[in-house]
């Protein structure tokens, strides 16, 4: 990923570039989506309905993985890798500023190729 200085939207250089990294085959992991679009709505809650709503397809379009425990014990949690697709258009869909500027972000990752 090159760095946020060679990004760059209409309006000049993406500030974002930092706050989402993309994985070495472009996928976005969903809980770093979801802090950066400032959802109030609990991650698991939210990630679910997204899923369930717009009909996104497993194995396709997003991958889930249990993480592993921790030394201090707890339970583990899935994980969500999303694709670049998915992640705009839940970034579109999210309705806050930040949504705009994450999407102007994605735009700009994929012209810079």
């Amino acid at each position: 990923m090159p760095p946020a200085s060679r990004l760059r939207d209409r309006a000049g250089p993406v500030k974002s570039a930092a706050f989402l990294p993309l994985t070495e085959d472009r996928q976005v992991d969903a809980r770093a989506l979801h802090g950066w679009l400032g959802i109030a709505t609990r991650f698991n809650d939210w990630v679910a309905k997204i899923m369930d709503d717009y009909g996104f397809e497993e194995g396709a379009e997003f991958w889930t993985k249990m993480s592993e425990t921790t030394a201090k014990g707890g339970r583990p949690r899935r994980d969500y890798q999303l694709t670049l697709d998915v992640a705009k258009e839940v970034a579109m869909v999210g309705n806050t500023a930040r949504g705009k500027a994450t999407r102007r972000y994605f735009i700009a990752a994929e012209e810079v190729d």
